[in-house]
């Protein structure tokens, strides 16, 4: 629920909201963050998604175009804490 001109909610319009809508396509979710204009979301089988404001390559997906539904983040070298071992 929310402003919406980025497509930040996810659900497939740039239509502000004043009730929770569900993100369009997400699947199985084990994670989810949200910025000020930008969602992501780590699924299941280890794909994390983004959608929203991309003006500065926030959605990871090598562009810069913003999305109103959820977008695939591109595979990067992991670092930080090993999820295969949870």
């Amino acid at each position: 629920m929310g402003y919406n001109l980025h497509g930040q909610l996810g659900d497939g319009t740039k239509t502000s909201s004043g009730v929770p809508v569900a993100v369009k396509e997400l699947g199985e979710v084990t994670e989810i963050a949200a910025g000020g204009q930008h969602g992501l979301a780590l699924l299941k089988n280890g794909t994390v998604v983004a959608w929203g404001s991309n003006s500065f390559g926030q959605l990871g997906n090598g562009g810069t175009s913003d999305s109103d539904v959820p977008v695939a983040v591109k595979e990067t070298e992991r670092r930080g804490r090993d999820r295969s071992r949870r």
